[in-house]
């Protein structure tokens, strides 16, 4: 194999790469579908599923984070039927779901050492905002995730979250 073509697939690779990451990081972070069923008492969801998914470390804690409970295609289908009047006015990339899905989103209420979080799991049916890379989910835009609940729920627990 020639030296060219050999840099070229070694560069390509690296291109290529941190799409797929990304998309693979989305999916992995977002998306429970269906819901995971936490044993024992059920508003221990988002405690499970933060550390479950390595959103928690010595280091760093999410204070929120939104779990999506549809189908792959559902969520795909956010970027692919996205169009000019659908676009968010917050980015070129950037699109909010047409209709309601289903999602958990995970407020943190404290944190007494490294791992020991605690989240407070709010279930609701809402639009939710996408950023879409090439076609694919990127991560959820928390900008234009904002429903009158979302509102609700930041206005009454501000003090809480420093939002």
């Amino acid at each position: 194999m020639s030296c060219v073509v050999m840099w070229t697939i070694f560069l390509l690779t690296f291109l290529v790469l941190p799409n797929f990451s990304h998309t693979k990081d989305f999916w992995t972070l977002h998306v429970d579908y269906p819901k995971t069923k936490v044993s024992g008492n059920p508003s221990q969801y988002c405690n499970v599923m933060m550390k479950q998914r390595g959103l928690i470390n010595d280091s760093y804690h999410l204070p929120i984070h939104t779990f999506i409970h549809e189908t792959n295609k559902t969520i795909l289908n956010i970027c692919a039927n996205s169009s000019e009047s659908s676009q968010s006015s917050t980015g070129q990339n950037s699109y909010e779901s047409c209709h309601s899905l289903k999602v958990t989103e995970c407020f943190l209420r404290s944190c007494s050492s490294s791992r020991n979080c605690k989240y407070k799991e709010i279930f609701h049916h809402g639009r939710i905002g996408v950023v879409c890379v090439n076609g694919h989910p990127d991560h959820v835009n928390n900008q234009i995730h904002f429903s009158f609940f979302r509102f609700l729920i930041r206005l009454l627990f501000r003090n809480c979250f420093n939002i």
